[in-house]
C-alpha cells in the first residue's frame, strides 16, 4: 500500500522458489493474462505517464523468451464503449489471442498472433460483437453480438440503432466462427448477458438473468453447436 505496486512472480510449486517477472503499479490488480504454454503474458495499465513524461497505458505483451515487452494497444480500457466483462483470450497453441476493440461506431472482436506483429479484424461487423471465448482444441471462436437487434451503429445507415442513441447492448446471443473456414453461424436464439464458456469442444455454457434487477432468478444454459 506505501508504494501503490505489486509484482508479478513466476513460482515453482514443488520447490516453492520464486523468480520476480515485472513490477506493475498496484492498479493493475489481476488483469494479467498468461499464455497457456507460460512463455508470455498479456497486462493492462490504466493510462497515465513515466518519470519521462512519456505516456503510458492500455494493453501490453511481455515475452519471457525473448525478455520483451512492448505496449499492443494505447486504449484507456478493456471495456470498449462501456461493454463489460471484456478481456483478452489466449488460443489453446498460445499462438494467437482475440479481443473485442472499438471500431469507428461499434466493437468488433480482433485476432492477434503471439508477437504483436499482425492484428487482424475478425468479425468485421456493424454491430457489437464481444466476449470471445476459444473452444479447448482452437478450432472455433465464439463470441456475443447484438447483430440481430441491431445490424449497425453506423450514423445513417438503414437500420441503424445510432439514431436511437441508445446505451451499449449489456448482452446478446451467441455466434460461433469456424477458424478453418470463419464460417459464423448463431448457436443460441436467448439473449445472455454474461460470457458464455466452453464445456467442451461442441458445448457452450451460458447464464441469463444476470443483469435484470428486477429478476427473481438466474437460469444456466447449455447448448450443443451441432445438434442445435
Amino acid at each position: 500500500p506505501s508504494s501503490q505496486r505489486q509484482l508479478v512472480y513466476l513460482i515453482n510449486p514443488a520447490t516453492q522458489s520464486r523468480v520476480e517477472i515485472l513490477e506493475l503499479p498496484a492498479s493493475t490488480e489481476d488483469r494479467v493474462y498468461w499464455a497457456p504454454d507460460g512463455r508470455k503474458f498479456l497486462y493492462f495499465l490504466e493510462p497515465g505517464s513515466d518519470p519521462n513524461a512519456l505516456s503510458t497505458g492500455g494493453l501490453y505483451l511481455v515475452n519471457l523468451n525473448l525478455g520483451l515487452s512492448l505496449r499492443l494497444f494505447d486504449i484507456p480500457s478493456l471495456n470498449p464503449r462501456g461493454l463489460v466483462n471484456n478481456v483478452p483470450v489466449w488460443s489453446p497453441d498460445s499462438t494467437r489471442f482475440a479481443i473485442a476493440l472499438p471500431t469507428s461506431y461499434d466493437v468488433d472482436v480482433f485476432m492477434v498472433t503471439a508477437d504483436g506483429s499482425s492484428v487482424r479484424n475478425l468479425t468485421n461487423h456493424g454491430a457489437f460483437d464481444f466476449w470471445p471465448q476459444w473452444s479447448p482444441d482452437g478450432r472455433r471462436l465464439l463470441f456475443v453480438s447484438d447483430r440481430d437487434e441491431c445490424p449497425t451503429w453506423g450514423p445513417g445507415e438503414p437500420d441503424s440503432c445510432s439514431a436511437l442513441e441508445a446505451e451499449p447492448p449489456t448482452g446478446g446471443q451467441i455466434y460461433v466462427m469456424d477458424m478453418a473456414t470463419e464460417r459464423v453461424s448463431r448457436a443460441a436464439e436467448i439473449i445472455v448477458d454474461a460470457p458464455p464458456i466452453w464445456v467442451s469442444n461442441l458445448r457452450i455454457a451460458f447464464t441469463v438473468g444476470l443483469s435484470d434487477v428486477f429478476a427473481e432468478q438466474t437460469s444456466i444454459y447449455l447448448a450443443d453447436i451441432q445438434a442445435g
